[in-house]
């Protein structure tokens, strides 16, 4: 006779085997249900990534640089008789950090136009380089930018700058209001700086 007869044929031994396969049977639905809770978890995780991720591929900001224009607007105090488009002779935008240029736009042609009030508009439509530096790169690196640099070629050095502002556009779904504060010019340049305060829609 065999182990197994022996218990098959023992009161005793049925019992206990019978108590051990209870347990068992007990410890098996708890680890079924730790399974079960642990497979929810894990799904609903999936889920949620899924979603930022399927978000991220939506989100403008996350999108790789491929167009740009800017619109800029700036009133310098001037008494000067002027309303002039200067075929030849533009202006330029540009994000920088530091001594670098993250982004520019320009364009060969500007306009000029005495309001009467002893202001001069300056105007310029400024579009991005398809080989410009920051083609490819996702739009919300703009984010590093510590300031915003302005020129127009016809614009006097150091002339006193009113107000002004910029709008841009990129990929035709990005649009960032950049205002121009007041300020004397250094030699040929308007700055705007902190210019991360106007980024908010780049996250």
């Amino acid at each position: 006779m065999n182990a197994w007869s022996e218990i098959w044929a023992n009161i005793g031994s049925l019992r206990m085997v019978s108590a051990w396969l209870q347990w068992v049977s007990i410890g098996l639905v708890f680890v079924s249900g730790f399974l079960q809770v642990g497979k929810f978890m894990v799904d609903r995780r999936e889920r949620t990534l899924a979603a930022v991720a399927q978000a991220e591929l939506l989100n403008p900001a996350a999108q790789p640089i491929r167009t740009g224009t800017v619109t800029v607007e700036v009133v310098a105090e001037s008494t000067e008789d002027i309303d002039t488009n200067f075929m030849d002779r533009g202006g330029y935008l540009a994000f920088c950090r530091g001594q670098d240029v993250l982004m520019m736009f320009a364009a060969t042609e500007s306009l000029a136009r005495q309001t009467g009030h002893g202001e001069v508009v300056w105007r310029g439509i400024f579009n991005l380089d398809v080989t410009d530096r920051s083609v490819g790169k996702p739009v919300r690196f703009l984010r590093e930018s510590e300031y915003v640099q302005v020129g127009f070629a016809k614009l006097s050095p150091k002339s006193r700058i009113r107000r002004g502002m910029a709008v841009v556009t990129i990929n035709s779904a990005v649009r960032l209001e950049i205002p121009v504060p007041e300020q004397q010019m250094v030699e040929d340049r308007i700055l705007v700086p902190g210019v991360g305060q106007f980024l908010g829609a780049l996250r």
